[in-house]
């Protein structure tokens, strides 16, 4: 679907709403990925972001090492673990996304989904970073977020 000519027309011809909305965005990457490991149920007030680049040749080893690390029921307060692969192919910069750079078209990530900023933060520390990211890279970037509020479509509905 995200190959079709209809997605490609659609990419290739932004509404208004994006163009603005993207001009916000600060080193923006555009990256079409897939799930490839899913662990636990469930989203949390709290999500990190931990951004690798593996390369094809250890790629294998890469996502061997990250069923273990995936695992949310072994630290307090995390509820679900994801790995997304990047599809080289679909990702990238386009004519009509302003993606400053290409080189994420390639990048994995690692969402994690906690109750607290503080539990994510641990198990990033703990599992991707420093003498944790060994045999492989550190990370190219990390990050955490905290939910401070949502909308349903039902609430949109109402306004």
């Amino acid at each position: 679907m995200l190959d079709s000519p209809a997605y490609r027309a659609r990419l290739a011809n932004q509404t208004e709403w994006s163009q603005r909305s993207m001009a916000r965005f600060k080193d923006m990457l555009r990256v079409v990925a897939r799930i490839t490991i899913s662990k636990g149920t469930g989203r949390g007030a709290a999500l990190g972001l931990v951004r690798l680049r593996p390369t094809p040749d250890d790629a294998g080893a890469w996502r061997d090492a990250l069923q273990e690390k995936l695992r949310p029921e072994t630290h307090d307060g995390i509820i679900s673990m994801h790995l997304l692969e990047s599809e080289p192919e679909l990702s990238g910069a386009t004519a009509g996304i302003p993606a400053t750079r290409n080189e994420g078209a390639r990048d994995w990530f690692v969402l994690i989904d906690g109750t607290q900023v503080g539990a994510v933060s641990a198990v990033i520390a703990e599992r991707f970073t420093g003498p944790a990211a060994s045999p492989f890279p550190p990370p190219i970037s990390v990050g955490t977020y905290c939910l401070m509020w949502d909308l349903a479509k039902s609430d949109l509905a109402r306004s």
